[in-house]
């Protein structure tokens, strides 16, 4: 009997169930506990330890960030805090209300917790053991929704210079996921593409301006 994801049979608070879309189980009515069609109900095996190879790739890409995004959203909000609060460490009840940040570091410090306390940390190991998986899965979820409520990554931007190839407004600007790195701009532009650092594009604007005032 093949081992099913953990996440299969809906467990898991704050999980969906695991299912593979368009495979129903025998007992399938075709329709689903709230009277919707059923799109599929049949359990997804487990294919890394006891997670799927989806949610396992789901706690690959989100623990992947989180030492930098514990980092700088922890760096960040001490800042806030001491401008926010002059310097005192409580209000007048005696605590300091925890904010939407802290109550997200601590939801992903929680199911990370037993992964850090290993001796030597593994992914791979966590996932082998179904409270591991659990912790793993409900990690994930936690963290992919904190980058995107308390992002500390700077967003894509469209420049409205025009590119230097194709002459088309369609340069856009990718800051780097990891630093130390170089800022892209690149052309939207199917037909050309133009990749070039944010220095290099500088440059080239600067002797532009040059040429048209000499």
């Amino acid at each position: 009997m093949s081992i099913l994801c953990v996440c299969a049979d809906g467990s898991v608070p704050g999980v969906y169930p695991c299912v593979i879309q368009g495979e129903h189980l025998n007992t399938c009515t075709g329709y689903n506990g709230r009277d919707e069609v059923c799109t599929g109900c049949q359990p997804r095996p487990a294919e890394r330890g006891y997670l799927c190879q989806k949610h396992m790739d789901d706690v690959e890409h989100a623990y992947a960030r989180w030492a930098e995004w514990r980092s700088q959203v922890t760096l960040a909000g001490e800042r806030t805090m001491q401008r926010d609060n002059g310097g005192r460490s409580s209000n007048t009840l005696g605590y300091v209300p925890l904010t939407g940040w802290q109550l997200s570091l601590d939801e992903c410090t929680r199911f990370i917790a037993s992964l850090e306390s290993m001796p030597r940390p593994s992914l791979a190991v966590w996932v082998r053991s179904e409270n591991g998986a659990r912790d793993a899965s409900q990690f994930a979820r936690a963290a992919i929704r904190a980058y995107v409520e308390h992002p500390v990554w700077e967003q894509d931007t469209w420049l409205s210079r025009r590119c230097p190839s194709c002459g088309q407004k369609a340069m856009k600007r990718f800051p780097p996921a990891y630093f130390p790195s170089e800022v892209r701009v690149t052309c939207q532009n199917r037909q050309c593409g133009r990749d070039l650092t944010e220095e290099a594009l500088e440059a080239l604007v600067e002797i532009e301006e040059n040429r048209k005032r000499a």
